[in-house]
């Protein structure tokens, strides 16, 4: 029996090559806590989905096969700046020239990489848009729709706006459907898009988008008043049910 305990460890290597790095900063209203799983997924799963989509528009560029590039993403301080670094690099050892010539043609690549991620027809990802082999172990986190978020940010510094009244209620639907099976009564009438009642008590439900921060849309958290967004409610529904009731 080993005796020994446990220790978290990373392991890697390092290699020349050729590399491609952008900067972009993450502001508010933005949110990004890196010990906070809640705000630290969703945009880490949007950098990796912008980071596949890169590679793939790359790889239709500049007509070469996607095994010979690939990219990564790591977030970065400056004092009390947040940024988030996406680097492209050549899969072979002392670089084959790929990157250097992806930063020469880097709008054509970053418009293919837009075109790739808003022209499928799938719920988040697919093997028409982002899904291959190579990126298999990242098929649960690669969402379309996210990594948009963040090209439009990128290009015309627009983050995600404020959901209108009706797309709050379709993204609280089924959250609304766990609370009716339970016994509560729901209305979408009212101040808030949904107001559900039990047992003389009442909650107010809002839904934002998953890139946001809540509060800098003006939301406050109360024990009357929840908000969640689209990635949540998909990812981890349990768990906001549990938190509303």
């Amino acid at each position: 029996m080993c005796t020994g305990e446990f220790q978290l460890v990373y392991l890697g290597y390092s290699f020349a090559s050729d590399v491609l790095l952008f900067r972009m900063p993450i502001v508010q209203p933005f949110r990004f806590d890196p010990l906070v799983n809640r705000t630290r997924r969703p945009l880490t799963d949007a950098l990796q989905s912008l980071c596949e989509a890169l590679v793939l528009a790359v790889s239709r560029v500049l007509d070469i096969d996607i095994r010979e590039m690939n990219a990564g993403y790591r977030p970065i301080r400056y004092g009390d700046d947040q940024f988030a670094d996406i680097f492209l690099y050549d899969t072979l050892s002392g670089g084959a020239g790929y990157a250097t010539q992806a930063g020469q043609v880097f709008q054509e690549v970053f418009a293919q990489a837009e075109s790739l991620l808003g022209q499928c027809d799938c719920d988040s990802s697919c093997v028409k848009c982002l899904r291959h082999y190579g990126n298999r172990f990242h098929h649960v986190s690669l969402d379309r729709f996210l990594a948009l978020d963040l090209v439009r940010f990128i290009k015309e510094g627009r983050s995600p706006e404020v959901f209108e009244r009706s797309r709050q209620q379709a993204e609280l639907r089924p959250l609304v459907q766990m609370l009716m099976l339970e016994g509560w009564q729901v209305s979408g009438e009212g101040e808030a898009p949904i107001i559900a009642t039990r047992a003389g008590r009442s909650v107010s439900l809002w839904a934002y988008p998953s890139l946001v921060d809540p509060q800098a849309l003006g939301f406050t958290k109360s024990a009357a008043a929840y908000a969640f967004s689209p990635y949540e409610l998909s990812r981890d529904l349990p768990g906001a049910f549990a938190e509303v009731t």
